[in-house]
């Protein structure tokens, strides 16, 4: 199966076109790149036609094949030794430094991290070399060692980067992100939010219906809101406020499900739409968070988030349909302010396009030392809001 990979395309090779290849022969329907094909890539293409040892079960090994001309550019694939998956890949080297190799390990991980048998992913690559260790850097890995080993018959320092999986795993919010952004969903406050434009109510029900069964049995994580003129959709993991592998994997089903339909999965940041997918808290500033909390909680009819049940956590409306609220610490009375502001959470390239709309209304920015996880800007009497974003939050 063939994974997208935003510029690229990951396209599995056959055996009759690794033995081409070998051959000297260009098997048709295949273009190669300037400097096509690397060590690496021979070595590949002999592990495919059989002339060296298979490593055995793993994904792939891919082409990775540039949109923009059908080129292959590289490969790359990943071996599996029980739970744990290995990655390698290359790139030719006419095409370095244009971050394909990025794309293409970011969108090999997130189809990894979705698998649920997956409790690890390795990847390694000489001590000194600097740009292939950025490519995992980028891609979310982290350093997790080193080993000498034996590389073009020497012994060389490696070192070993890692990225726990598993389904239960909280993402990262640019994992989150980047895991969808090619989807039509984007990520949004511990939310990954798609809309589905319809043509009416009917049309809507049946839509979600084939959605919820293209889900099979882990339909929990979704929510589905049902318009005349959209089916609005929501993942969140069950057990807590966060988007894990199980939730990527449930957002390509559902965009598969739905382009089979004809329709696309669509984030609304182009300006086409009424507005783009968001969501929205209420923040209320308390001095004393655990004395005034049972009351929102009782007015509201609210609940305890998932998995935050502290008596300075959030709100949440138990039926998904209101905003969550959150409390905000004072340290003194602000009597001459609001102490009750809105949150907007926007898709990350949605938020620029939002605050210069509301500046044009007659708004004002009043703090953006903080951005891009949040700029506060105020109405002509001083009530404010907050549009605020997943980017500049992970550590």
């Amino acid at each position: 199966m063939e994974i997208d990979a935003g510029r690229l395309v990951l396209r599995p090779i056959g055996q009759d076109v690794a033995r081409a290849l070998l051959d000297g022969r260009a098997p048709e329907g295949v273009v190669l790149a300037d400097g096509y094909p690397s060590q690496f890539s021979l070595e590949v293409l002999e592990m495919v036609a059989g002339a060296r040892p298979d490593p055995g079960a793993g994904y792939g090994p891919y082409f990775m094949v540039r949109k923009a001309d059908g080129a292959v550019v590289g490969e790359i694939g990943a071996g599996l030794d029980g739970a744990t998956a290995q990655v390698g890949y290359t790139v030719v080297e006419p095409s370095w430094g244009q971050g394909y190799a990025t794309e293409a390990l970011m969108a090999l991980l997130a189809r990894l991290l979705a698998d649920p048998e997956i409790e690890r992913v390795v990847a390694e690559t000489l001590a000194g070399h600097d740009a292939s260790r950025r490519v995992m850097e980028k891609a979310g890995m982290r350093l997790h060692g080193t080993r000498t080993g034996e590389v073009d018959g020497e012994q060389a320092e490696l070192v070993v980067y890692e990225l726990p999986a598993g389904p239960g795993r909280t993402l990262r919010r640019q994992e989150a992100s980047e895991a969808v952004g090619d989807l039509g969903w984007r990520y949004v406050l511990g939310e990954l939010r798609a809309d589905l434009p319809v043509g009416s109510l009917t049309e809507a029900t049946e839509v979600a219906a084939v959605l919820v069964a293209s889900c099979g049995d882990e339909h929990g994580s979704l929510r589905a809101d049902l318009r005349r003129d959209r089916v609005m959709l929501s993942l969140q993991s069950p057990a807590g406020a966060a988007v894990t592998p199980r939730e990527v994997a449930l957002a390509r089903r559902i965009t598969e499900a739905a382009a089979e339909l004809g329709l696309a999965t669509d984030p609304g940041v182009d300006g086409r739409a009424p507005r783009s997918v968001q969501v929205i808290e209420v923040a209320i500033d308390a001095l004393d968070i655990p004395a005034v909390r049972p009351f929102w909680k009782a007015v509201l009819g609210y609940t305890d988030e998932p998995g935050r049940t502290g008596p300075e956590d959030p709100l949440v409306d138990p039926a998904g349909q209101g905003p969550a609220v959150w409390f905000q610490q004072m340290d003194a009375p602000r009597p001459q302010r609001n102490r009750i502001h809105l949150d907007i959470s926007v898709p990350h390239d949605e938020a620029r396009r939002r605050i210069q709309a509301t500046l044009a209304a007659g708004g004002r920015l009043t703090y953006d030392a903080e951005a891009p996880a949040f700029w506060v800007l105020a109405d002509p009497e001083g009530n404010e809001a907050c549009i605020t974003t997943w980017e500049g939050r992970d550590p």
